[in-house]
C-alpha cells in the first residue's frame, strides 16, 4: 500500500489573494500529483496583517511577514485536523518530475520515520550536500533546506513550531526560522537526494514578490541562471 493509501495527509497552499495565475498553476499541478483537495491560505496577506495572531519584528519587511503568517496559518489548521502529515506548497512551486510517483516514492519513505522530521521538497537549484540517512541513505539526506517552497512535516514537529510562534516574536523569515530553531525543537530536517520542486520566481516562470536581488533581474537571466545550476546540481549528482 503506498503512503498516498495510507496515511491522512493535509495539502496547503500558501498564496495571496490575487495571485490567480499562480493558483491555477499550482491547481493543474496538484491534479497531475494526486494531491486531491487542497486548502489554498488566503489569510494574512498584507492588508490584513494588522489582525494576525502572530507577532513580528519590525527589521522583517511586510511581505516576510505575510509569508511566515500564512506558513503558521497553515499549521494551525493541521494542528486542528485530524491529519497525520502536512504538505506545504508555496504558489509559485513548479514539480520537477515527470510522473507522481517521483513524490510518491519519498513520501512512502518519510512517513516510517520516527516522529518528529521535516522533509524539503525543493531547492533544485542547489546541490543536497549531508550525511544519508541511516534508514534511508540512497534517498534521504541530513541537511536544512534553502527554501520553503514545497516540504512535507509531520504533527509532532509542526506543533512545536506553532508552540513558539504562539509565544515569541518572529525575526527571521520562515525558511530562516526553520533552519535557526528546528535544532532546538529537536526536529530532524532532510532533503531528498534529488529535489522534486523548484520556484517558479527562481526559474523566471513568475515574478518574485520577496526577494529583492532577483527581482533586479530580467525572467530571461533567471531561467539562464537556474539552467545553469541545474546543471551543475545534475552533475555533481552524477559524480557523486
Amino acid at each position: 500500500m503506498s503512503a498516498k493509501e495510507q496515511i491522512n495527509v493535509m495539502v496547503a497552499v500558501v498564496t495571496v489573494s490575487s495571485f490567480v495565475e499562480r493558483q491555477k498553476s499550482i491547481t493543474e499541478q496538484l491534479h497531475g500529483l494526486s494531491l486531491g483537495h487542497a486548502t489554498f491560505i488566503y489569510a494574512w496577506d498584507i492588508d490584513t496583517l494588522h489582525c494576525c495572531p502572530f507577532s513580528f519584528c519590525d527589521s522583517l519587511n511586510v511581505a516576510a511577514k505575510s509569508c511566515a503568517a500564512k506558513h503558521l496559518e497553515a499549521m494551525k489548521l493541521f494542528s486542528e485536523s485530524e491529519c497525520t502529515h502536512l504538505i506545504v506548497l508555496e504558489d509559485d512551486a513548479l514539480f520537477l518530475g515527470k510522473k507522481p510517483e517521483a513524490l510518491w516514492a519519498l513520501v512512502d519513505k518519510f512517513v516510517l520515520l520516527p516522529e518528529a522530521k521535516m522533509l524539503y521538497l525543493g531547492g533544485a537549484d542547489a546541490a543536497a550536500e549531508g550525511l544519508p540517512h541511516p534508514m534511508f541513505p540512497d534517498l534521504f539526506v541530513l541537511s536544512p533546506g534553502t527554501t520553503t517552497e514545497a516540504y512535507i512535516v509531520d504533527r509532532t514537529a509542526a506543533n512545536h513550531r506553532l508552540s513558539w510562534a504562539r509565544k515569541n516574536m518572529l525575526d527571521l523569515p520562515v525558511d530562516h526560522f526553520y533552519q535557526k530553531f528546528d535544532d532546538q525543537f529537536g526536529i530532524i530536517q532532510l532533503r531528498p537526494r534529488r529535489a522534486v520542486f523548484t520556484q517558479g520566481s527562481v526559474t523566471g516562470f513568475f515574478p518574485t514578490t520577496l526577494d529583492l536581488s532577483r527581482s533586479r533581474h530580467s525572467r530571461v537571466f533567471l531561467q539562464i541562471r537556474f539552467r545553469l545550476r541545474r546543471c551543475l546540481v545534475l552533475a555533481k549528482e552524477w559524480l557523486r
